[in-house]
């Protein structure tokens, strides 16, 4: 399994492809895929609908989102059911697909109950659809990696390009020879009738239920294959189902097969091919919900309310590669964070941002607000001391900040770069090609780089154990420390939930006390509703909770 690589390509645009902010194709403002401007007209769009705008959704298919691409989250959110569901007041998993589930004292064991629910094409949802949607997802891989590695699967483990959400099934007992082509299937889940799925990981993993309610784990027939047309043909288990479609509008009704309460009957997905165009159909009372232009927020916020402006699960961060002999001298990259003044970097370069504290963002369940502390306050005349102290002789050594070609990430190196002059660190900034970039970060030549991390579920594991835990094929800042593995194995065989991300705090304080990172922004989901809409729950990953949505046709 090639290192790392799940991370880079997903990850790259995190804090623009997902919030409301950055750059838009450039294309007309006008809706609708393809065709001149104005092809579409929004008289067009329903009035007893719930509208709303999307931007760039390139798939239905839910094996193929990018988590950082909300417009997708949404689409595959309510179109299938994952085993579970995520409760966006508590974070914790509630039932979808699977109406009950029990799990082993060892929380190694799971088996989740199925059958109520059917697909749109009046079959019941079985186990069997389950490990097939399961293991599809673990088989999907990372497009933009095949690109630059065109001989990814024929070199067993190290020539796989998995996708994020497939390495994170790598807890299941089997997901690696499954990978590596060693096994038909994945051992650790089994369809023991119908109605049952069983779900075995290589050791204890208690938050299971909840990294299984992403929408990128919806449950689509088991003979939809790998290369269905979820354009064309799509059978969805959601509870909501396609009714109409064209290349401007996807119209979606209530599933009567579902359970789901939800009080909306009618939804329509309206494309826009800017996020410009689709805030100003919004403003002009012809969509519900969209998101906002990163410079129009404090506008949005004040017109039409802050509600559905939430913590999101990116955040994004420089990494220090631990590997490299320079930055094991704690003082040096103690030295590093006194000299960097973040608030003002990201009210700079990313204006609009949450400052990051810590290597798990706001909005987390469990996330402690500044495990930092003192070491990430900006404060030159200690950092030059701190300094001394590393380096008697005065030979600081040379830093390199690398990212890839893109204006926010080399103005966020640049800001560094100064910063770090102003102390006398001196540094220069290394802009790789997006091609580039994503080998080079895996390499073990990389120093200082940027990245992004995104969690698929709301959870601290989500953050430390992929980017911190020993081993971690994610792990790229080489990080090792036997107390955090002890802490998070200890916490993941630990059942109860609250006592569990309880087990957390002290971990995320143990990571920034070592500093393997520079935190620098949280990302957030800048949108807005309008006035008709009553009961709007946003999660974490950027979906809604459509149980509890309720529309005023009349308001």
């Amino acid at each position: 399994m090639r290192r790392g690589l799940a991370l880079v390509f997903a990850l790259a645009l995190v804090l623009t492809a997902c919030t409301g902010g950055g750059s838009s194709p450039p294309a007309n403002e006008s809706q609708g895929l393809t065709g001149p401007p104005g092809s579409a007209d929004l008289d067009t769009v329903s009035v007893n609908a719930y509208r709303i705008g999307v931007v760039s959704r390139a798939t239905l298919d839910p094996a193929a989102v990018l988590p950082t691409n909300q417009a997708e989250m949404i689409a595959a959110d309510l179109l299938f059911d994952s085993l579970t569901a995520i409760d966006p007041q508590t974070g914790a998993a509630r039932p979808a697909a699977a109406f009950t589930w029990t799990v082993n004292d060892a929380q190694t064991t799971w088996r989740f109950a199925v059958g109520r629910t059917k697909f749109s094409d009046g079959r019941p949802v079985t186990a069997g659809d389950v490990k097939a949607s399961l293991e599809r997802v673990a088989k999907q891989q990372s497009d933009e990696c095949k690109r630059q590695n065109p001989d990814v699967g024929t070199n067993g483990t190290s020539g796989q390009c998995p996708s994020l959400a497939g390495l994170r099934l790598d807890v299941i007992d089997g997901y690696r020879e499954f990978l590596a082509g060693v096994t038909p299937d994945i051992r650790g889940i089994q369809a023991i009738d119908d109605g049952t799925v069983q779900i075995e990981t290589r050791e204890p993993f208690s938050p299971l239920a909840e990294l299984l309610a992403s929408p990128i784990f919806g449950i689509v027939p088991k003979d939809a294959g790998s290369t269905a047309d979820f354009e064309k043909n799509l059978v969805t288990s959601g509870p909501y189902k396609i009714s109409q479609r064209s290349d401007a509008i996807v119209r979606l009704e209530k599933s009567r097969d579902n359970p789901s309460p939800t009080a909306v009957d009618r939804i329509e997905l309206v494309h826009f091919f800017t996020l410009d165009g689709s805030y100003k159909a919004f403003t002009d009372g012809k969509l519900d919900w969209t998101q906002v232009p990163q410079e129009k927020v404090a506008e949005a916020k004040s017109k039409f309310g802050d509600s559905a402006i939430k913590p999101f699960n990116a955040e994004q961060f420089f990494g220090i590669n631990l590997g490299n002999a320079a930055y094991t001298n704690e003082k040096f990259r103690q030295a590093m964070l006194k000299a960097v003044d973040r608030s003002a970097l990201v009210d700079k370069v990313l204006p609009g941002r949450t400052k990051l504290n810590g290597s798990v963002p706001p909005g987390v369940p469990g996330v402690v607000d500044d495990p930092c502390g003192a070491a990430c306050v900006a404060d030159p005349p200690t950092a030059k001391a701190l300094l001394a102290e590393a380096f008697p002789d005065g030979n600081v050594p040379p830093v390199e900040i690398e990212v890839y070609d893109d204006p926010s990430q080399t103005a966020m190196a640049e800001s560094l770069r100064q910063q770090w002059a102003a102390v006398g660190i001196s540094a220069t900034v290394a802009v790789k090609s997006v091609e580039e970039f994503p080998k080079f970060v895996v390499s073990g030549e990389q120093q200082v780089f940027g990245i992004g991390w995104v969690g698929l579920y709301p959870d601290p594991d989500a953050y430390l154990a992929p980017l911190f835990l020993s081993g971690s094929l994610d792990n790229l800042t080489n990080f090792s420390s036997p107390e955090l593995d002890g802490g998070l194995k200890e916490a993941r065989a630990i059942a109860d939930r609250e006592a569990r991300i309880a087990k957390y705090a002290d971990m995320q304080r143990l990571v920034m006390q070592q500093l393997p990172i520079i935190p620098i922004a949280a990302a957030s989901t800048n949108a807005v509703v309008s006035k008709r809409v009553r009961g709007y729950a946003g999660r974490l990953d950027g979906t809604f909770d459509v149980d509890k949505l309720e529309l005023d046709i009349k308001g």
